[in-house]
């Protein structure tokens, strides 16, 4: 391939790999996510069908291997704290996976009859699984008769013309050099020095950030004596394992036949984090080779719905590995965008003046239950469609999509299908379903009062009893108000006071005054008698103070006293009256009241006094005796 295409080729490898974000590594494993090829935010995660999401990546060793054989189990997703739903993992082999390949052949004499076996394995490993996008380097290792062995001169890689190649993707010049090799019968193995070469070739000349060398052997390292550990002359068994685990280049060692150093090459695969295979004959040296290349394509595809509510927002997904090798985890950002097709993400329902909730809650529905759907999507929604056991009940066409449900039309105490389809506004309208199975309970009259006033059944029974035991509360005052004496107003009898007409010097016995009282009614104990009122003491007004609990009358002049004590004009026979309470006086020819300092106070018409004229009618109450003022005339 030309010099320009590889180029190409290899910037393309270079962005990918710069956007392939490997994670942090707990025990020596780490995350290596894959982006999704869109151009967006958030490129490591493809929301193009959200709530699905999907991503890949893929848990790599130490040493950059894939850890292949993982399953769903292996892996966690979670989002906000919760796990996500419906997680599937797929493991795959992505032929597009640009890698690095070294291949370190040994070409010494004991290959002779194995060569074209050799051909045909790396012929078929270019074949299967190389891309484009793969790179491939070559290096074969004998002692030959001239002395020349494995070059590890400086500047490093010095290669040998015609027997080795650096890194290209040129298959065609690969296969020429290996279908050139020459086996001279005798040759050495110079194996450490060319395990050596091969690894720092990785390291330093690879361009893809997987790369694995493949070791191939028949024997053990010795020169054309068959000295053992005489092949190398640098490195022996125990250097190379020190400059090995320096390099951190994954080394898969391959053995053909039984006249080999197993132990060595299984350390060296141990060491670098590879693995060892034995290859029986040279037949089965094809397998191997592509079974090794395709290890290091692998690949996993995860897929799972977000439980995050479209929002047109970032949020992070947190991924969980568990693998043989150890655990990884990390966590990348992805946009919550809304659905092309839309989603009715939730319904919330409710009774009559009662709050809503989600319709998941409900266990029945009966009566008239409100309906409004929660729908997200990326177009705007034309129409949101009811349906009752299949058959189209109402369409709303406008936000908030709601629809009032009269369930008493259907039949009680059975399941019905309840079916809300959204359409946006595209040409072909997307269109996103939720169903719902819901027992529709009957509703029995407790059931339609309580829809009707909005208030729980139980609530309105308290209620009524408040109101009958008010009522009855009422009737009992009424009644006992009717039942209290009214005050009978009974006029005085009047005597006009006799003229004494006789001469002064003959004074004749003057007729006692009459007086005016009442007396108490039968049955009731006698109270003290008030003292005899001289009515024309002075001019003024005839007026009474009239007791409205007994109807008793106490005539009123200028300075009537009144109070508890038997020296007052009107004596009232009360705990709650003062000895002197109050005393009524003539004041330009009207009575006025006065409050004598008593104990509980003197009250006109409710109204707290020290000094009051009176009206007729007023209501004057000393302590808890209630008195009506009355005049005559």
């Amino acid at each position: 391939m030309k010099s320009r295409a590889f180029f190409v080729l290899f910037i393309i490898a270079l962005g990918a790999a710069m956007l392939a974000r490997p994670a942090a590594a707990q025990s020596g494993v780490s995350l290596e996510f894959h982006p999704t090829g869109e151009a967006d935010a958030t490129p490591l995660v493809d929301e193009s069908g959200f709530p699905q999401l999907r991503m890949g990546l893929t848990p790599l060793s130490d040493s950059g291997v894939p850890i292949g054989g993982l399953t769903t189990p292996n892996f966690g997703v979670s989002e906000n704290g919760g796990p996500v739903e419906n997680l599937v993992v797929n493991e795959r082999v992505d032929p597009n996976q640009g890698i690095s390949v070294v291949l370190v052949l040994d070409v010494s004499g004991s290959m002779l009859d194995d060569i074209d076996a050799l051909r045909t394995a790396t012929a078929a490993l270019y074949d299967q699984v190389l891309q484009q996008t793969d790179e491939s380097a070559l290096v074969t290792f004998a002692a030959l008769e001239d002395g020349n062995t494995v070059n590890l001169g400086d500047p490093f890689p010095q290669l040998t013309a015609g027997r080795e190649a650096n890194f290209t993707n040129d298959e065609g010049l690969l296969r020429n050099l290996i279908n050139g090799l020459i086996i001279n019968a005798g040759d050495g193995t110079p194996l450490y020095d060319a395990i050596y070469k091969g690894a720092r070739l990785a390291r330093e000349e690879a361009h893809n950030s997987r790369r694995v060398v493949i070791v191939m052997t028949d024997g053990v390292d010795e020169d054309r004596q068959g000295t053992a550990e005489a092949g190398s002359v640098v490195y022996d068994r125990d250097s190379v394992i020190v400059e090995l685990r320096e390099l951190n280049v994954p080394v898969f060692t391959v053995g053909l036949g039984d006249e080999i150093d197993s132990p060595f090459l299984q350390r060296v695969a141990n060491t670098t984090g590879g693995t060892y295979q034995n290859a029986p004959d040279a037949a089965a040296l094809a397998a191997i080779f592509t079974e090794v290349a395709s290890q290091l394509k692998v690949k996993y595809d995860l897929s799972f719905t977000s439980a995050t509510e479209s929002d047109g927002e970032q949020h992070n997904l947190t991924i969980d590995v568990s693998t043989p090798l150890g655990d990884a985890s990390d966590s990348v950002p992805f946009e919550a965008l809304f659905p092309v097709q839309p989603w009715v993400r939730d319904v919330q329902a409710a009774n009559p003046r009662q709050e809503f909730r989600s319709l998941t809650t409900f266990e029945g529905v009966k009566g008239r239950v409100t309906l409004q759907p929660k729908v997200v999507a990326r177009g705007d929604i034309a129409a949101v469609n009811y349906y009752v056991d299949d058959t189209l009940v109402y369409q709303a066409t406008a936000a908030p999509w709601e629809y009032l449900w009269n369930t008493t039309e259907l039949t009680p105490n059975e399941n019905h299908r309840l079916r809300i389809e959204a359409a946006d506004d595209s040409p072909t309208p997307n269109v996103g379903l939720r169903d719902f199975d819901l027992l529709v309970e009957e509703c029995s009259i407790i059931c339609q009062v309580e829809q009707s006033t909005g208030i729980p059944a139980n609530l309105l029974l308290i209620g009524l009893l408040v109101l009958l035991l008010l009522f009855a509360l009422l009737v009992w005052l009424l009644t006992r108000r009717r039942q209290e004496p009214e005050v009978i107003y009974v006029p005085p009898v009047y005597t006009p006071p006799v003229v004494d007409s006789r001469p002064p010097t003959q004074p004749t016995p003057v007729a006692p005054r009459p007086t005016i009282s009442a007396e108490a009614p039968a049955g009731m104990a006698a109270r003290p008698r008030a003292k005899t009122e001289v009515l024309n003491r002075a001019q003024g007004p005839i007026a009474f103070l009239i007791d409205t609990q007994t109807g008793r009358q106490f005539p009123l002049s200028d300075g009537t006293t009144i109070g508890s004590g038997a020296g007052n004009d009107v004596i009232l026979d009360e705990t709650t009256v003062s000895g002197q309470h109050a005393k009524v006086k003539l004041e330009n020819g009207a009575f006025a009241l006065f409050d004598l300092a008593s104990t509980n106070g003197t009250t006109v018409n409710g109204a707290a006094i020290t000094h009051q004229v009176l009206a007729d009618g007023d209501r004057v109450q000393v302590g808890r005796k209630v008195l009506t003022f009355k005049v005559v005339g």
